[in-house]
Formats: structure tokens, sequence, C-alpha cells
């Protein structure tokens, strides 16, 4: 079933609003009414977030609706987002709808939150959704049954869609492109982009001039700076995990570049570290080599005594970054997971 709102009435309407919320709502509105892959993917994550049991009923009826307005305690509330089913059966027989509230470049508070929870009269699942990790603490949002999800996660889901028409391709596409152009997600890590990043270190250190550099150098450094934005995903991420690392003796370098010789082969880093005074430090990064003939680039993660001027004695991971890959792209989660694992086994 395809919504009876006209696409071109609701592309006028975004046209209309120069406010980013509102922007962003209605080309989501736009996507999600005709797009059915798009319904399908945006659904089925809320579903997984909101922990809720069995598939979304019939993805094909359901609507998306925005900047609705409802009194809460003589105030008006207005919904950003509002997912609901179609249908004429009576609300108690129906799949509970979505009501996200959308955050960009703004701060998230409880209080905010708090105008949005479900009671007897308003029956849905609250989603926070952010540009950025939200500053309403984690353990609060499962507290109050609020699930979570960032922009960037909307983009990992749709960018491996399998399409099934043009205009579900070309919907998907558009709305892929609006995220990373407005700094809302950046893009996914092929593996193939990470070789012409470590081209670009190599032609810097080697002062290079090519007729092409400049386009080149252009391109890749976007590929270093997705590299960058999924660095600071994976520390934050440790950080939650591991939470005395934002506190006590251990201090906090957030991702960036260095470098260093070494006598077969000097590397190039993208990564961070948390460190002590005593010299101690943890690091994580992905390594290019100056030299493809000698090694190629690989997910490092060791640990540091300063002052011994050695690798500590425990387990360190030095692997080839194809070995964090799926369908081609570098996957986030398999880097994290090797993380932790490092982590724990040097009972940090």
């Amino acid at each position: 079933m395809v919504p009876t709102t006209d696409f071109f009435s609701i592309l006028g309407h975004l046209a209309a609003h120069r406010h980013g919320e509102d922007q962003l709502s209605n080309t989501f509105k736009a996507v999600f009414n005709f797009s059915r892959t798009f319904r399908e993917l945006v659904l089925q994550e809320l579903q997984k977030r909101c922990r809720l049991k069995g598939k979304v009923a019939n993805t094909e009826k359901w609507e998306c609706s925005t900047q609705l307005t409802q009194e809460h305690r003589s105030k008006l509330c207005r919904y950003d987002i509002f997912l609901s089913p179609i249908t004429d059966k009576p609300v108690r027989y129906t799949a509970v709808p979505f009501l996200l509230e959308s955050k960009i470049q703004a701060k998230l508070t409880k209080a905010q939150l708090k105008k949005y929870r479900p009671n007897k009269k308003r029956r849905h699942h609250l989603v926070a959704v952010t540009d950025r990790y939200p500053e309403v603490p984690p353990r609060w949002l499962k507290k109050n049954k609020i699930a979570f999800l960032r922009w960037q996660d909307f983009h990992r889901i749709l960018k491996h869609a399998k399409c099934t028409t043009g205009t579900d391709r070309f919907l998907i596409n558009s709305f892929l492109y609006y995220l990373e152009a407005n700094d809302m997600a950046y893009g996914e890590i092929a593996i193939s982009d990470l070789s012409k990043l470590n081209s670009m270190f190599i032609r810097i250190a080697r002062a290079s001039h090519n007729r092409d550099q400049r386009e080149q150098i252009r391109i890749d450094f976007l590929v270093a700076n997705h590299c960058i934005e999924m660095l600071a995903d994976i520390q934050r991420e440790l950080e939650s995990s591991f939470p005395h690392l934002t506190r006590g003796s251990w201090h906090k370098s957030s991702p960036g570049y260095w470098k260093e010789e070494d006598p077969d082969c000097d590397w190039h880093y993208l990564g961070f570290c948390w460190w002590k005074d005593n010299g101690l430090s943890i690091n994580l990064a992905l390594g290019f080599p100056q030299n493809k003939n000698v090694d190629r680039p690989s997910v490092i993660g060791y640990l540091w005594d300063d002052k011994r001027e050695k690798l500590g004695d425990k387990k360190q991971c030095w692997q080839a970054i194809s070995r964090f890959v799926h369908n081609g792209y570098v996957d986030k989660e398999k880097i994290l997971k090797t993380a932790k694992g490092l982590l724990k086994n040097w009972a940090i």
C-alpha cells in the first residue's frame, strides 16, 4: 500500500523549512512513506532497539507523520517523527507506534524525554535519535525504557540495503547522501579506500608532485575523516564498557594522526590512546606502512610501557585490516570486539 500523501507536496513542505530538525524529519517522512525497503529496515531496527519480540506486522501499512502536537501538563508537545500503523481496528488490537525524538547539534536532556514518555493516554515506544552520542546516560535511558539510536546507525543498516526497485535505490541513496552532507553520519569505509589512503600518506612523505595529486588528496582526506569518526565511536564505546578509563589516573588522547620511524619501514597511524603519568599507555590505531612491499594496512592495538621502553608483556594485536572487513567494508564491530578482548586481557 502506498500512502496517499503526494510525494511532491512533502518535498515542497521540506523546501519551505530551513530548520535542520524540521528538514530532517520531512526528508525521513518522504523516504519512509514511499520506499518499502527503507520502511522495512527502519521498523526492524526500531523493533530490535526497543527489545520487542517477533516481527513488525505488515510494514506496507505504516506511515510517517511529522511535527504532530499533543498536550502535556497544559502545554503543547511537538512530536518530531511519529511512525504508526494504518488501520481501522481499535487501538488495543494494533501495533504500538514509535515516537522518534530527533536532536541535531543540540543537547538532549532528561526533561525533554520525560515529556514524551508513554502513559495511559499516549501509547507508543519512545526512541531518542541523535547525530552524536547523547548527554543522557545510557543507564537512565534503559531504566526509563527509552531506546536510543544515532543517525549513523540508520546509515549503517541502509548502506547495505538490498533494494528491489529503482525507486527504492534512489530514495535510500539520496537519504544516505543527505545524512553525510549534513554531517549526521560518516560514510562506510571500503577496503579499497584504505589502500588509496595508504598511497596518499606515502606520497605526502615523499613530497610527490603528481599531476593529479590535488584531487586525489582531497578524496583520500575524506576517507581519513571517516576513519577518524569511526575511531571516535570505538573509543567512546570502549569508555562505556570500561568507565574507569574516563576517571582516576587515566588521561585521554582523541583520534588523530602520528608517524613512527622504524629501521624496516616507517608507519603512519590514525588512532587514539589513554595514558598514565607513570608512562603506561593503551593504543589502538589503523596503521599504514610507508613501504607497501614490507607490510599492508593493519589494525594495531598495544600496551606500551614508556619507562621500560617496550611493549607490555601481555597479548598485543597487529593484524591485517582485511580481517576486519564485511562485504568489502571495514566492520567497526569486529574492531571493537578485538579491542574489548585486549583491554580484558590487559586487566584494564
